[in-house]
């Protein structure tokens, strides 16, 4: 599995105050470079919050949404639970969470079945061969009954997985 290097540590989103421009940039302009078969035209953002990351995408010509389970000021914004997504099936290319699943599993404490209902629903949504982009650790990723492919590792926990 390849690690791109295509920002050095002070770039890193993480630690940078447009972290949601900086994710935008990366599925526009960095994966569809670097990662086989990237096309990415509809995303969604699981957990949008105030939708800095959907606006970003907006900026940047992708069409793209929030979920969450409460309204923050995300613009393009859909009410829902992650265990239960108000989507189609196969209408996403791309699903972004930051941290979303993270605190599900550590600050939540919510049972692995939860959590696996959530993956579930994300492999649900995506289109074959559509991606997940993780800005954090993909929660039980490896071992859950949905095949996603780690594709694209960073060195400070952003991952890009592919639907299989």
């Amino acid at each position: 599995m390849p690690v791109l290097e295509c920002h050095s540590q002070r770039d890193i989103a993480w630690l940078r105050p447009d972290r949601a421009r900086y994710c935008a940039m990366m599925i526009k302009e960095i994966f569809p470079k670097n990662v086989e078969g990237f096309h990415v035209e509809r995303v969604l953002d699981l957990g949008a919050g105030r939708g800095s990351f959907v606006n970003a995408c907006l900026e940047k010509g992708l069409d793209a949404c929030g979920v969450d389970m409460r309204k923050m000021g995300c613009p393009r914004f859909v009410l829902g639970d992650a265990a239960g997504l108000p989507f189609r099936d196969k209408i996403f290319d791309l699903v972004f969470q930051y941290l979303f699943l993270a605190d599900m599993a550590d600050l939540q404490k919510l049972p692995r079945r939860e959590i696996e209902l959530a993956v579930g629903e994300i492999h649900r949504i995506l289109r074959p061969g559509g991606f997940v982009y993780n800005y954090s650790r993909f929660v039980c990723g490896d071992k859950m009954p949905h095949k996603f492919e780690k594709i694209v590792e960073y060195p400070y926990s952003e991952t890009l997985y592919r639907k299989v």
